[in-house]
């Protein structure tokens, strides 16, 4: 074409710098093609001038350019010369700008616009995608590639230099390029010299270009075979450079924390990794790398990112490629789900909307985002700058993805959902869309998640409820029900009892996190209920921290959940009482043990979750200290006497003792407050040196703690503060601890002592050690600061006490103190590098001060001179080892309370020192002492506790019989004696099984032990398969009956209110087996689990092979045990303990068998809700069993298959009213057919296969279907009955395109593929969206209706999501609501809606606003000028 005068165009073939398709995979079209817009062409890019730069450059063109003269000696300017020549230069500057034009449009304009396929690599690109990722015409087709030279270091850096100048001329450069640059080299020079991005792409090019031609030319005869064959090779190419980029870019982002401290180097780094990410950007789009590769890497880069230094460079990262990693929607939601791509882009759309929910929860629970070295106290402000920045990136991209994406994306595993769904609803309430749109997509997704929980028919609503403040809790808080057997029998039921929680609270290590578990489980009303039931149950004794452990975990509920305030558990605690007030004195005793009772509400009174004023008021507006047959108001009058009273409140409290004088004086009379006072004054010098301490034990428990904390004032008061000897120690551990029962106290002057370094020797010191370790499980919460009490512990030990009494410190170990805290304390280790530092040094010098003992004799003479330097007996420095040890071991033992504490410690440490300087001696002479039986009980006792014989020795010497008798004399209270009661517990842990089996061996003499090990150790979990042999040996036992031993195991070491021990028979000795579990409860679930599984392994001995007779014996017992516990929810996991598959499979099929029969005959049982529970918690629990036995899942029984379509095919001709009454019986049915749906589908799949079933096995499929389509009451349940079509959909495309071995046909048989026709109704299940969701799209979207009674059935609308409304207006009352109160509108002429009046243990307080019913109380009723009818209202 001839140029245009004034506009420059591009010739028309002209082959552009950089290619004009968007696409990097699209091929180059033809000539003819249209050209971009946004091309760019060699030496085409015309001056872009404003109207001044002419003026300006006309000016100086036609008058010239000068500039005055700064100096005074150039006179003479040039001005004059250059003027009159100017017009004759301006015409030579036109004619050669001509000859420019001319040259150009002759010759450089002149290049063939065909397109040579010389240098294309791909023959067959439309074959394959990477086929399309190979290089891409890098230039015109006259293009050459430069040639590889082989260069010096120096030239090579040289060339480098030039190339990443801009002033070196480009065709200077493309003669030649250096040989060994190639991959990792030509990046990290790109990016350290930072070459100008168009050079830098032009030499990536080239590399890839000379790799590519290399590549081909070694492949050329397999080109001229394959024409594809080069699609490996040039693939490879690819990955491996996308490898390199990946490489050279994580390598960067983590060289980030190499320069914090210097700010040079951090400054080259930033200009670093922003030239590597344009790089990177460019060589992106230009398709030099492989995406899929990228997609991938840079996925699983941002989730393996945990430090959030690196997490806002990763999200940026991920922000750039975001549209090409998501995709569309629509590309998502229509593809064909069998198609290989789709299935990885989707994957890939899940897996990073997994990683953000991850990453935000993360960081939504995480304290402190700043991890500096420089900040000891981080700044808040910047801190939460911080969070909200990352917060609102990762808030937007989720919005994004739940806008554009599939709803299938937001599927999670169960425990990843429970952590997701704040997060979730959190994201999208910033949302600008529709308020319903986002309830309904969230509605869906939620209902859909939790579908894919199988193991309980406990929906989250349904667990939320208990916890709501406005939820009428009068059913959950009833706590004690009537039994079935005794109407005087009084059992704990708890409904949603959470056995797992049950199951920590009985291990309760010192090293398990508390605090993590109830940020990820916060509590619920019901386990509210569950603790502070476990904390002071009688079957709970041993667990000496149950108190502090309540305390512990209510007060972390209170602080970690907003929205729990501290008022609903105060009245949750208040209600218990109440209705423990209410026991008779049997069920009490069996129930509740008072004094534990009194402690905790004292502990929580002490923390301040519970007021006594409160607790009065509650008492004197409940009316129950006015009612005369009221026997419960004697039970807080106790409990009110034991409560700690400010002297604020003593009008109040001598108010309520007045009220009950006619019923029982002596309460006024010796409990009145200044009765109280007076007896704390006269027990004051009993705590004193010389007083009478059994005397303390009788006081009121707040006697006890005024006296206690007057006590510790006294002692931490003194104007000269004196060292604390063992005695001293011993005494006041005796007042505090065992007298007083006030262990807080007691930690609290413990402490002060160590602050003060007030401990006179080791062997004190020794003692504390040794009570800090018999009560380890409360170290935590008495002692205030770990860290700084172990500092000064160790500063006591090491650099006070270890010069003053050098004796002690070689003999003594305190390693099982520092093995206890740094395995109970991980974190404050970490905390604080000089205490890890020092608890180091003092752990292996503790080990040095043994070899040292053994190797050094001479040590060990001094030693032992210096502790007998007191002693007159210049005879035991001739003496040999053995004289030592009998004469030193007899002194002991004749050592009594008399003797001064300094000589029983002088003999001590003899014998310590003769145990450490020869250990070997030491153990062969204690075993002789030990055969010639020298000492009784006590003297073996003595000896453990000072740590000088253990009770393996004894075992292995006198036999086990021995240590039962030793183990067999209970409790000891004094201190020397607190080793002995912690050594006897590790003991017992350790040789569980064999100190039962022994105990069995030795009956009746060891009955009492046997019982007393195995309640207190029985509920731990750790135990549990010992503890259920144990018993189901006992019960095969002859001697005694097994309802005898049940009973004696469940109430061992009760006693009642009053101290009497309770015998009471609740049960008869030839009562049958199942007549037992009417006392079944959460506390001792462990002990009928072992019965269940006894009795089950009888059945299957007695009947044997016969399988019917089996069947029948199990399924009485079964129905019993239901009946007999009056559907108790902790049925379901009565058979926990039973193993044996068979009889797994048995009782699976039995009760699916029952359950289905109730469905067909419309059984009433078959709609209650407790049934319904114990049947789907049961089956979930063996189908795991099964399941994790054997490689196959769950196969359904033979005779539950038909059952379960007869209950579809039921269901499919029922109205759709009759179907949501049917709500929860569909619930479990749906279930359980999930449980077994892998069985399910491939009968079904056989049946489509099979010409004579598939008729059959159609209309099944159709009745599902129609299920689906008619359920309009419940999502959840809809989304049940999806999530199984989705199911059965894939299974069926894979059994009908994947090959299957054929089995037995004949000889010849291969592998054959069963191909099938599936079913329309099953390919044309709906996608998952909101769609796909609403029945009646053609009527207006209308609420689901909830109304109470029948009205539910007649008032249904279609399915909708969103919030439910209750009808206003009803029916009169029922069969269904007789016995209910309602409210009844005189204006309409209706009942508007029930009445809920809840017990007054149970209303919550008035100061605190609530949304709760406008009249739930009979106060309320009254300021409507409303009254209690019986009898309708006239018409």
């Amino acid at each position: 074409m001839a140029p245009s005068k004034y506009v420059l165009q591009p010739p028309e073939d002209l082959h552009p710098y950089i290619p004009h398709f968007s696409d990097p995979d699209r091929t180059q079209e033809s000539d003819d093609a249209k050209v971009s817009p946004t091309a760019v062409y060699p030496d085409f890019e015309p001056w872009e001038h404003k109207p001044e730069e002419d003026r300006i450059l006309l000016n100086f063109v036609s008058k010239g350019y000068y500039v005055s003269s700064r100096v005074n000696f150039e006179s003479i300017s040039a001005r004059s010369s250059l003027h009159e020549s100017l017009p004759k230069l301006s015409d030579q500057l036109a004619l050669q700008f001509g000859k420019v034009l001319h040259i150009r449009d002759k010759e450089v304009n002149r290049i063939s616009g065909s397109q040579s396929t010389s240098t294309d690599l791909k023959p067959n690109a439309n074959k394959s995608k990477h086929s399309a990722l190979s290089t891409n015409p890098l230039a015109g087709p006259d293009f050459t590639l430069p040639t590889r030279v082989t260069l010096t270091d120096n030239r090579k850096e040289m060339w480098l230099q030039e190339l990443s100048s801009p002033y070196t001329s480009l065709s200077k450069m493309l003669q030649y390029i250096p040989h060994g640059l190639k991959r990792r080299q030509v990046l990290e020079q790109c990016y350290t010299k930072q070459i100008p991005l168009k050079r830098a792409i032009w030499l990536i090019k080239c590399c890839y270009s000379i790799e590519a031609q290399a590549l081909k030319s070694k492949h050329t005869q397999a080109i001229n075979h394959e024409g594809d064959s080069t699609t490996n090779e040039v693939k490879t190419l690819y990955k491996d450079w996308t490898d390199t980029y990946v490489y050279i870019l994580e390598k960067l982002i983590f060289e980030m924390v190499q320069y914090y401290n210097d700010p040079n180097k951090l400054k080259i780094w930033k200009r670093e990794v922003a030239y590597f990410l344009k790089l990177l950007g460019n060589c992106y789009t230009l398709g030099l790398l492989d995406k899929e590769v990228f997609y991938h890497w840079l996925i699983k880069f941002v989730s393996k990112i945990e430090n959030f230094e690196f997490l806002p460079l990763s999200l940026h990262i991920l922000m750039i490629f975001w549209d090409d990693i998501v995709g569309s929607k629509i590309s998502l939601q229509v593809a064909d789900p069998r198609q290989e791509n789709t299935a990885i882009d989707t994957f890939l759309v899940s897996k990073i909307t997994d990683i953000l929910l991850n990453k935000y929860y993360v960081i939504s629970n995480s304290k402190s985002m700043i991890n500096d070295e420089k900040y000891i106290i981080n700044d808040i402000r910047k801190n939460n700058k911080i969070k909200d920045s990352l917060q609102s990136i990762i808030g937007k991209l989720v919005c994004r993805l739940f806008q554009e994406q599939s709803l299938e994306i937001f599927l999670f595993p169960s425990t990843s959902w429970e952590l997701y769904k704040p997060c979730l609803y959190e994201i999208t309430s910033h949302l600008k869309d529709s308020k319903s749109d986002v309830k309904k997509k969230l509605e869906l997704i939620s209902y859909r998640n939790d579908t894919l929980k199988n193991n309980s028919l406990l929906t989250t609503d349904e667990i939320k409820k208990s916890t709501s403040p406005s939820t009428n809790k009068s059913e959950i808080s009833q706590v004690f029900t009537t039994s079935t057997m005794d109407p005087e029998v009084k059992v704990i039921s708890i409904l949603f009892v959470d056995n797992k929680f049950t199951k920590l609270l009985d291990e309760n290590s010192a090293e398990f996190d508390w605090v993590q578990y109830i940020d990820q489980n916060p509590l619920k009303l019901s386990q509210i209920f569950q603790l502070l039931l476990w904390s002071v149950h009688p079957s709970r004794l041993s667990h000496y921290e149950s108190n502090q452990l309540v305390a512990k975990l209510l007060l972390l509920q209170i602080s970690s959940l907003d929205g729990f305030p501290e008022f609903e558990i105060e009245d949750t605690i208040w209600s218990l009482v109440f209705q423990i007030a209410k026991l008779s004195k049997q069920n009490m005793a069996r129930t509740i043990n008072v004094t534990e009772l009194f402690h905790l509400l004292n502990i929580l009174n002490t923390y301040g979750m519970i007021k006594v004023p409160t607790y009065i008021r509650k008492l004197i507006s409940s009316g129950i200290m006015y009612l005369h047959d009221s026997n419960d108001k004697f039970f807080h009058v106790k409990l009110l006497i034991n409560l700690k009273i400010s002297p604020l409140m003593r009008s109040q409290y001598n108010m309520i003792l007045r009220n009950i004088m006619e019923y029982d004086p002596s309460f006024y009379e010796n409990y009145n407050f200044d009765q109280l006072n007076n007896i704390v004054t006269t027990h004051k010098n009993n705590v004193l040196p010389g007083g009478d301490l059994s005397e303390l034990t009788k006081l009121p428990l707040s006697c006890k703690i005024i006296l206690g904390e007057w006590y510790l004032n006294r002692l931490c008061s003194k104007s000269t503060l004196d060292c604390i000897d063992g005695e001293q120690l011993l005494r006041n551990y005796e007042i505090f601890c065992v007298r007083l029962e006030v262990f807080h106290l007691f930690y609290k002057w413990v402490e002060f002592v160590i602050y003060h370094q007030l401990l006179d020797d080791i062997n004190t010191m020794e003692m504390l050690m040794n009570i800090l370790l018999r009560y380890k499980m409360v170290f935590s919460q008495f002692i205030n600061d770990h860290i700084l009490f172990v500092k000064t512990f160790i500063y006591v030990y090491i650099n006070v006490l270890k010069d003053k009494d050098p004796v002690a410190y070689h003999v003594t170990s305190f390693m099982p103190f520092w093995k206890f805290f740094m395995k109970t304390f991980p974190m404050a280790l970490t905390l604080d590098s000089d205490l890890r530092i020092e608890l180091s040094n003092v752990y292996e010098e503790e080990k040095m001060k043994r070899e040292k003992l053994e190797k050094n004799h001479e040590l060990v003479n001094s030693l032992y001179q210096s502790v007998s330097h007191t002693i007159d007996n210049p005879k035991e420095t001739t003496m040999n080892f053995t004289e030592l040890f009998h004469t030193n071991i007899r002194v002991l033992l004749s050592l009594t309370k008399q003797h001064t504490y300094v000589e029983r410690r002088q003999a001590r440490c003899k014998l310590l020192l003769l145990m450490n300087s020869n250990f070997r001696d030491y153990y062969k002479f204690m075993s002789i002492f030990l055969k010639r039986n020298d000492c009784d009980n006590k003297g073996l006792i003595r000896l453990i506790s000072e740590k000088l014989l253990t009770l393996d020795q004894v075992r292995r010497i006198q036999g086990i019989e021995k240590v039962l008798e030793l183990i067999d004399l209970g409790d000891l209270l004094m201190c020397h004696e607190i080793y002995f009661q912690t050594h006897k517990y590790d003991y017992i842990k350790g040789n569980f099984e064999t100190i039962l089996k022994t105990c069995q061996e030795h009956l009746p003499q060891r009955y009492h032990l046997f019982l007393r090990i195995l309640a207190q150790f029985g509920p731990n979990t750790n135990f549990s398969k010992l503890s259920t042999r144990a018993i189901q040996t006992m019960a095969e036992r002859n001697g005694k009956p097994m309802a005898d031993f049940v009973h004696d195991l469940l109430f061992y070491g009760l006693k009642s209110e009053d101290g009497d021990d309770t015998d009471d028979e609740l049960f008869e000795s030839e009562s049958s087996p199942s007549d037992m579990f009417y006392l079944l409860e959460f506390t001792n679930l462990w002990v009928f689990q072992a019965i269940t599984a006894h009795q089950v392994r009888v059945m299957t001995n007695v009947y044997g092979d016969n399988i019917s007779g089996l069947q029948a014996a199990l399924r009485q017992f079964i129905f019993d045990v239901i009946e007999v516990s009056k559907y108790n929810e902790l049925c379901s996991q009565l058979f926990d303990a039973v193993e044996d598959a068979s009889s797994i499979r048995q009782i699976i099929e039995i009760v699916e068998e029952d359950f289905f029969a109730k469905c067909l005959e419309g059984d009433e049982r078959a709609n209650r809700r407790d049934y319904l529970i114990i049947v789907i918690e049961l089956v979930a629990s063996f189908s795991k069993k099964v399941e994790g036995s054997s490689a196959s899942s769950t196969d359904i029984p033979c005779r539950s298959l038909p059952a379960l379509q007869a209950v579809i095919y039921g269901y499919d001709v029922l109205s759709e009213v009759e179907l949501s009454g049917l709500e929860l019986q569909m619930t479990v049915v749906i279930k359980v057919f999930t449980m077994h749906m892998n069985a399910i589908f491939q009968d079904i799949v056989e049946g489509l296969q099979d010409p004579m079933r598939r008729q059959s096995t159609e209309s099944f499929l159709v009745s599902v279907s129609h299920l689906f389509e008619r359920i309009s009451f419940n999502l959840r349940l809809k989304l049940m009955v999806y999530e199984l079509l989705t199911s059965l959909k894939s299974y069926c495309i894979y059994a009908s395109t994947t090959p299957h071995e054929r089995a037995a046909l004949g000889p010849g048989s291969s592998s054959e593929r069963h191909t099938f026709e599936i079913p329309n109704i099953i390919l044309n299940v709906p996608p998952f969206q909101v769609s796909s969701f609403n029945m009646n799209k053609n009527s207006s979207e209308t609420d689901p209706v909830s109304t109470e009674g029948n009205t539910a059935a007649t008032s249904r609308s279609p399915l909708s999501l969103g919030i439910t409304k209750v009808r206003s207006g009803g029916t009169r009352a029922t069969n269904t609501t007789r016995g209910r109160w309602f409210l009844y509108n005189t204006k309409s002429a209706q009942y508007d809606c029930p009445l809920a009046v809840e017990p007054y243990h149970n209303i919550a307080n008035d100061q605190v606003k609530q949304e709760r019913a406008v009249n739930n109380t009979c106060f309320s009723l009254s300021l409507f000028a409303a009254t209690f009818e019986r009898g309708n209202p006239p018409r």
